[in-house]
């Protein structure tokens, strides 16, 4: 996927629980320029989320972010919230 120039990534209702939300986070790291990424219904739990947010810091040019329906309780949100503020592009409905 190095270089790779996909714009989306569409893993909805894929039920990857926090494992695969952590595999799908090291892969982001090669995707830079994706601009979409749909990740509801995943339970991915605060721990997935913790792993999401670390990956989300290396897509500066994402404009769409969905994690609906996750389960990811306070301390997941709180997480997400924190590395949302730092991407720039990312357009809040």
């Amino acid at each position: 996927m190095s270089g790779s120039c996909e714009q989306t990534l569409d893993l909805a209702d894929n039920q990857l629980g926090p494992v695969g939300a952590k595999l799908v986070a090291t892969a982001l790291a090669s995707l830079p320029r994706l601009k979409e990424l749909h990740l509801s219904t995943n339970h991915m739990a605060a721990t997935g989320a913790r792993d999401m947010a670390a990956a989300l810091r290396s897509l500066p040019q994402l404009e769409v972010l969905d994690v609906g329906s996750n389960l990811l309780g306070c301390a997941g949100a709180a997480t997400l919230g924190e590395v949302l503020r730092a991407l720039p592009k990312l357009q809040v409905p």
